[in-house]
């Protein structure tokens, strides 16, 4: 289903309003009758349309519901391998470092999840991925930073390949 149709379907539909002749001057009017009245706090339409693209892009990329289930325990057991001896260290962060912090964890956890898609696990990749992730944390041991990229390297290899 193309994207053209989906957008033509769920579009707002506007009745024209009849014309109100008013002998005010147009400064004291504050909506045009071109404008249409829209109601906020009505989230119906939103979740409608996160259903539907949640169902063409299952679609789209050809995975069932079940796939994302894995995908999504995946992702979940990956980050939590590598947030594992690190909540001290990030609720020590200032705010702005905790959400370049996050931020930067997500991508390097999809990053990982795509690599141990491939039928080739590239080591090498996820342990700078890691690396990378772990010096945003400001003033970082070295040698601690290399022994929390060894351990969570290991124990992500391992998992994944006890998944297969």
């Amino acid at each position: 289903m193309p994207i053209s149709q989906i957008t033509r379907t769920h579009q707002i539909e506007v009745q024209p309003q009849p014309e109100k002749v008013d002998l005010k001057p147009e400064r004291e009017s504050k909506i045009s009758p071109e404008m249409p009245q829209v109601e906020f706090g009505n989230d119906q339409l939103s979740e409608q349309v996160k259903q539907d693209s949640q169902v063409l892009m299952s679609t789209v990329t050809g995975q069932s519901p079940s796939d994302d289930f894995v995908v999504n325990e995946r992702f979940k057991k990956i980050e939590s391998i590598l947030e594992e001896d690190l909540s001290d260290i990030y609720f020590n962060l200032t705010p702005q470092k905790q959400h370049e912090f996050k931020v930067q964890g997500e991508e390097t956890t999809s990053k990982i999840m795509a690599l141990l898609a491939r039928p080739k696990i590239q080591v090498k990749k996820i342990v700078t991925l890691i690396r990378d992730w772990l010096k945003v944390i400001p003033g970082i041991n070295v040698f601690f930073l290399e022994q929390m990229v060894k351990i969570k390297t290991d124990k992500i290899i391992n998992e994944s390949s006890n998944k297969k």
